[in-house]
């Protein structure tokens, strides 16, 4: 797939976001018009309009790339479709000049951090929202989704399980139908692939590190390292601490965390939060006490000052991470293996937990014993959001097992943490359609 539209430009002069943690907050920030000066080590490579499905109107946005990109295409074959992960450079789609309830969290300027992401070898789509604001989080996920079609080469909106009622409800492609990235073209007709499964949205005060590797030699099928993505405020003299929101990915294999379910939970960064994504972790009866997302959760707590985290975790996991999403959010701490990790003292309490598409709640206990069930409630059991799917053919389609959970949070008294929704037009998904509910919710635990 070449290059299917570069839009024309169009100045729209300065436009400046209001004035929030800090007290030269102008200074900060960058604009469509005052990028017109290269970020350094940077070369611009398209620059056009975007149609904002929440503003209703279009936005400008830059596009800039390293002048000597670095990727890895070992994994191409002669077969390769741009639009397949795995392959090309990752893309970071930062946000400018748009308004947020949450304060911009970092004293780092936006030419500093894109400079940065650029240096790391990123592509950059600076995208000005020209003093827009975000008053709600569903109208806002049609941009997020929007901008993952434009610059994804659209790969996130064409599989099986973005169904079709999820694509008219945030309207994708919709204004945007057309156009589409799968890769950009240098001055010396080098052509550089995005890497559709390593791509981001960072707001004004982000930055993004890929593929951190943190344990190796795990001696499990498919994968042998624990790693994880991560967007959280770039370090600067003054930074906000914020709570996380952690995902486990349900993609099963290969190097990358990034999947079409993954921009549901991007609208939390432009809500105060940091995030993340851990890599699945395929495990057997026969040694089910690696706890990969227990590790996760304890090394990211040693990792707080870097992060600019104030300790404060929240989960989320669907399909098949689901089942490890609640199991080991629900972690009693006991002796296990981790304890002799360099993180391995540290909490991994989780405030709360979202498992989504959860029929594999029904543990086979003879199996995993060593994996607390939603039976085994206690005091620090954290707050779910829990939400039946009427569309998902996967595992339990008469509700009961959501059913189940529920009535066990209301008999040991904990009715409070448990937020339950059926939802008729959904399948195999985050629960989306009540996205403004859930995020509240969420705050009542983490802010």
């Amino acid at each position: 797939m070449q290059l299917k539209m570069i839009l024309p430009f169009v100045c729209l002069g300065f436009f400046f976001a209001p004035t929030g943690l800090f007290a030269n907050q102008d200074a900060l920030l960058e604009t469509h018009a005052s990028l017109q000066k290269t970020p350094a080590g940077a070369i611009e490579l398209a620059q056009g309009e975007y149609h904002s499905v929440m503003l209703d109107r279009s936005v400008p946005y830059r596009v800039f790339g390293p002048t000597k990109p670095e990727w890895d295409d070992s994994e191409l074959d002669p077969t390769f479709k741009p639009d397949q992960p795995k392959s090309g450079m990752p893309l970071v789609v930062y946000v400018l000049n748009l308004k947020m309830s949450a304060p911009r969290p970092s004293s780092a300027t936006d030419r500093a951090i894109i400079e940065d992401l650029i240096r790391r070898q990123f592509f950059v789509v600076a995208v000005d929202f020209t003093g827009g604001e975000v008053k709600d989080h569903l109208e806002w996920n049609k941009d997020i989704s929007g901008l993952m079609h434009v610059f994804g080469g659209s790969y996130h909106t064409e599989q099986k399980w973005y169904l079709e009622k999820r694509k008219q409800l945030l309207i994708v492609p919709g204004p945007n139908a057309g156009k589409e990235y799968a890769a950009f073209e240098y001055p010396n007709q080098k052509r550089v692939p995005i890497n559709s499964a390593r791509l981001y949205i960072a707001p004004s005060g982000y930055t993004v590190d890929v593929h951190q590797v943190f344990h190796k030699n795990l001696g499990v099928e498919f994968r042998d390292e624990l790693f994880y993505d991560i967007i959280y405020p770039m370090p600067s003299e003054k930074n906000e601490k914020l709570p996380l929101l952690l995902e486990i990915s349900s993609t099963g294999k290969g190097t990358t965390v990034v999947n079409a379910n993954t921009f549901v939970l991007y609208s939390w960064l432009f809500n105060g939060y940091a995030f993340a994504s851990t890599c699945h972790v395929r495990l057997h009866k026969e040694n089910p006490t690696i706890y990969p997302f227990v590790r996760t959760i304890r090394y990211l707590h040693s990792k707080k000052e870097k992060y600019s985290l104030n300790g404060v975790i929240g989960t989320a996991g669907i399909s098949k991470s689901a089942r490890r999403t609640f199991s080991e959010s629900n972690f009693k701490p006991r002796e296990t293996e981790i304890d002799s990790e360099p993180y391995g003292k540290e909490s991994n309490k989780v405030s709360i937990t979202m498992p989504a598409v959860p029929a594999a709640l029904r543990l086979d206990e003879r199996q995993w014993e060593n994996y607390p069930s939603w039976e085994h409630l206690h005091e620090d059991t954290p707050a779910i959001v829990l939400t039946w799917n009427h569309q998902n053919r996967d595992g339990d389609d008469d509700g009961s097992i959501y059913r189940e959970v529920r009535d066990a949070y209301v008999r040991q008294g904990m009715g409070n943490k448990f937020f339950y929704k059926e939802v008729p037009q959904a399948g195999h998904e985050y629960d989306v359609y009540h996205l403004n509910e859930i995020m509240a919710f969420w705050d009542r635990f983490c802010k």
